[in-house]
C-alpha cells in the first residue's frame, strides 16, 4: 500500500511541474515578443545621448582651452618639471616684499613671486598657457632668454618660444608677481602644449592670502651638524656620524663642521616659523675648538649666538640660523651644545686630534680580520694613528714599518703610509706569526711599537665533522648546525669558500626550518676558525632528525682520489605541544574505541534480548492455542454433556408418566 500511494503522489507532481514549465516558457516568450523592440529603441536613444554629451564635453573642453584643433595621433605633448618638485612653478627665494608666512603663503597686500619653468628636450614651437584663477591677481610677468610673453590683464598668459633649441637643458623661466588684496587661494596653472597645440599634463600651484601674520608661535626646532661645510647641513638626513666627525687640533680658518638650527611653527619641517617670530639660537663649544656663525670665522669663539628674529626663511627651510665649527691649536673632545631661547636642543662630540702617539688597529671601523688566513691568501689590516687621548688622527700614523717574526709562515711588506695605512699579511704556511708595526725601520729602537698575531691555516680539509648544538630540542626549537673543517696538521683551515659537500650539499630526514640550499660551497670562518654555523627550527612533530652529507673536491680524502666520506649528525625532537596533541589524539582514539566495543556489547545485548522477547511471544502463542482448543474441547464435551442429560431428563419424564398412568 506504501509503494501505491508514493506512485501516485509522484505522478501529481510531475503533472503540476510540467504544466508550470510550460507555462514559464510561454511567459518568457511573450515577454520577449513584447520588449525587444522597446529595448533596442531606449538603446538607441541612450547612446544618441551619450554620443551628444561626449561631443558637448569635448566642445566645452576645446573652448576654455582656447583651441579646437584636429590633433594627429603621434602628437606628444611636453612635460614641466621644477627645481624643487612642485609641478613646475616654484618660489624664488621665497616671497617679495611683505612678510613671509610660510613656502606657500603671503599676508594681504604683500607681493608673492613665482616662478615657472619648462623643460623639454625638443626645439621649437614650445608653448605654456597660464591661468590665474580664485583670489589675486597677476603684477607683471618677467620671461627669460628669447621667451616672449603677450600678457595682458586678463588670462590666459600665453608664453611661446619658437626659435631657441632647449636640448637636454631646461627652456626658459617667467617669474610672475602677484598681488591679492583680499584673503583666500590663489591658484596658478600652466599648461603646456606641443607643436600641434595638444595640452599636455597641467601643473598647478597655490598661493595662500592670509589676512594677518600667522605660524608667529614656536612649535619645534631642529638641529643637525655635517662635516661637509660646502653646502647647508642637512635639515632632514640626520646628523654626522660621531665616529667621522673628526678633525687635526690645528689652528685653521677653514671650518670643519657646519651646524644648522630651524624653527618650525607646525609639527611638520615644511611650515616655518615667521623669521620675525624666531626665537634667539645659541652654540656653545667647550673642551676644544672655536664656534662662530660666519664661515670665515672672524668672530670665533666658545660661543655664537642669532638674536631673536634674526633667522632667515628660505623656500626649502625652517627659520634657519647656521653655525661653524673650527679648530683652535687645543687637542681633545669638544662638546658642542645648542640651545633655542634657552632651552637645551643638541649636544654633540667633536674630536680634535693632535700628533700620533701610538698606534691601533681600526677594529671600531670596517676592518674585517680573518681569523685565519688561508695558505696563498691574504688579509688586510687597517692601522690607526692615534694621539695621546687615543683619538684617531685623521691625517693617519704616517710612515710604518713593519717586521713579522716568522715569514716563512706570514710575510709583510717592508713599510707603509698613508691615512689608514693598509698592511696586507700573506698566508705562507700553516702556524702562527707575530707581527710588529714601528715607527723604525726593522723598528730597530722604535718609539712606537703594535703588535698582533696571526693565523695562517691549510686550504684543504683533512676532517670535515657535522654537529648540532644539543642532543635533543623540543618542536619548533631553534638548532645550530655546525661544519667545521680541520686540515691535516689539527688546525683549523683558512678563511674562505670551500667545496666541503657534493654537489646535493646537506640533506635531512626530516622537514627543519632554514635548512641550507643544496650546494658543495661553504664560506669558512669569518667569526670562529674553521666553522660554519646554520640556524636552523626543529620539525613540529616528535623524532630523530638526521643531517647527512658526502665529502666534497676540497677534502683530502676526495683530492686523492679515495672514498668520499659520508658525514652526519643526529638530535631528537620530543615534548611540546606536538606529543601534547599525539598523546591526546591517542586518548581520543582509545576513548573511541572503548565506545565502540560498549556499543558492540549493547548491539548484541538488544539481539538476545529480541530474540528472548521472540521465544518468549512465540511460547505465549502456543499457550494461548493450547488453551483455545482446550476450551474448545471442553464447549463440545458440556455441550454433548448437556445433551445426554436433555435425552435423560426426556426418559425420567417418560417413565414418571408411565408409572402414574
Amino acid at each position: 500500500m506504501k509503494r501505491s500511494i508514493t506512485t501516485q503522489v509522484s505522478s501529481v507532481l510531475r503533472i503540476v511541474r510540467g504544466e508550470r514549465d510550460a507555462l514559464v516558457r510561454t511567459t518568457h516568450f511573450k515577454a520577449a515578443v513584447e520588449n525587444v523592440s522597446i529595448a533596442t529603441i531606449e538603446r538607441t536613444i541612450m547612446s544618441t545621448k551619450t554620443t551628444f554629451k561626449r561631443v558637448a564635453l569635448v566642445a566645452v573642453a576645446a573652448v576654455g582651452l582656447g583651441l579646437l584643433t584636429a590633433v594627429p595621433s603621434s602628437a606628444t605633448a611636453q612635460t614641466t618639471t621644477a627645481a624643487d618638485g612642485k609641478a613646475g612653478i616654484f618660489y624664488s627665494n621665497g616671497l617679495a616684499v611683505g612678510t613671509v608666512v610660510d613656502n606657500d603663503s603671503q599676508v594681504v597686500g604683500g607681493q608673492a613671486t613665482i616662478v615657472a619653468l619648462l623643460d623639454t628636450t625638443t626645439t621649437g614651437d614650445s608653448v605654456i598657457n597660464f591661468t590665474s584663477t580664485g583670489v589675486g591677481t597677476v603684477v607683471s610677468a618677467t620671461m627669460s632668454g628669447t621667451a616672449t610673453t603677450n600678457w595682458a590683464a586678463a588670462t590666459p598668459l600665453v608664453w611661446s618660444d619658437s626659435t631657441s633649441s632647449f636640448g637636454t637643458a631646461n627652456g626658459p623661466t617667467d617669474t610672475i608677481k602677484l598681488y591679492s588684496t583680499v584673503a583666500g587661494t590663489q591658484v596658478i596653472t600652466m599648461t603646456p602644449l606641443d607643436a600641434f597645440g595638444t595640452p599636455g599634463t597641467p601643473r598647478t600651484k597655490n598661493i595662500y592670502w592670509v589676512a594677518a601674520a600667522v605660524n608667529g608661535v614656536l612649535n619645534h626646532s631642529t638641529g643637525f651638524i655635517s662635516t661637509d661645510t660646502t653646502a647647508a647641513a642637512n635639515a632632514t638626513a640626520g646628523s654626522t656620524a660621531t665616529a667621522s666627525r673628526v678633525a687635526a687640533s690645528t689652528f685653521s680658518n677653514t671650518a670643519v663642521a657646519r651646524i644648522a638650527i630651524d624653527q618650525y611653527a607646525s609639527t611638520d619641517t615644511v611650515t616655518a616659523l615667521l623669521a620675525a617670530s624666531s626665537k634667539a639660537v645659541s652654540v656653545t663649544i667647550s673642551g676644544a675648538g672655536a664656534v662662530d656663525v660666519t664661515s670665515a670665522g672672524t668672530t670665533r669663539g666658545a660661543v655664537a649666538t642669532v638674536a631673536a628674529a634674526g633667522s632667515t626663511v628660505t623656500a626649502t627651510r625652517g627659520a634657519m640660523s647656521e653655525f661653524f665649527v673650527f679648530p683652535d691649536g687645543r687637542a681633545g673632545t669638544a662638546t658642542i651644545t645648542t640651545s633655542v631661547d634657552g632651552v637645551t636642543l643638541n649636544t654633540w662630540t667633536y674630536a680634535f686630534t693632535g700628533a700620533v702617539a701610538s698606534y691601533g688597529n681600526d677594529t671600531a671601523g670596517d676592518d674585517t680580520r680573518k681569523t685565519s688566513i688561508g695558505i696563498g691568501s691574504t688579509d688586510a689590516y687597517t692601522i690607526n694613528g692615534l694621539d695621546s687621548a687615543k683619538n684617531i688622527v685623521a691625517a693617519g700614523p704616517g710612515t710604518i714599518f713593519l717586521v713579522s717574526s716568522a715569514p716563512l709562515i706570514a710575510s709583510v711588506p717592508a713599510s707603509s703610509s698613508g691615512a689608514g695605512a693598509n698592511v696586507t699579511v700573506t698566508g705562507v704556511a700553516a702556524g702562527t706569526a707575530e707581527i710588529s708595526v714601528c715607527n723604525t725601520s726593522l723598528c730597530t729602537a722604535a718609539t712606537k711599537i703594535l703588535k698582533f698575531t696571526v693565523t695562517v691555516g691549510k686550504v684543504t680539509a683533512k676532517t670535515v665533522t657535522l654537529s648540532f648544538d644539543k642532543a635533543s630540542y623540543a618542536p619548533g626549537e631553534k638548532m645550530t648546525l655546525t661544519v667545521k673543517a680541520v686540515g691535516s696538521d689539527g688546525t683549523a683551515v683558512g678563511d674562505g669558500t670551500y667545496n666541503l659537500f657534493k654537489s646535493t650539499g646537506i640533506a635531512f630526514n626530516s622537514a627543519v626550518v632554514g635548512a641550507p640550499a643544496a650546494a658543495a660551497a661553504v664560506v669558512i670562518g669569518g667569526t670562529t676558525a674553521g666553522v660554519k654555523t646554520y640556524t636552523l627550527y626543529a620539525p613540529l612533530v616528535s623524532g630523530d632528525v638526521t643531517a647527512t652529507a658526502t665529502e666534497g673536491t676540497d677534502t683530502d680524502n676526495v683530492i686523492a682520489a679515495g672514498t668520499a666520506a659520508t658525514l652526519s649528525a643526529t638530535a631528537s625532537v620530543s615534548g611540546g605541544a606536538a606529543d601534547a596533541a599525539l598523546d591526546a589524539a591517542n586518548e581520543a582514539t582509545d576513548a573511541a574505541n572503548y565506545a565502540a566495543d560498549a556499543a558492540d556489547a549493547a548491539t548484541t545485548a538488544a539481539e538476545e534480548a529480541t530474540a528472548a522477547a521472540t521465544a518468549a511471544q512465540d511460547s505465549a502463542d502456543a499457550a494461548l492455542a493450547a488453551v483455545t482448543d482446550l476450551g474448545l474441547k471442553v464447549t463440545s464435551l458440556v455441550s454433548a454433556l448437556r445433551a445426554q442429560i436433555t435425552a435423560l431428563t426426556n426418559i425420567i419424564v417418560k417413565i414418571q408418566k408411565k408409572v402414574k398412568a
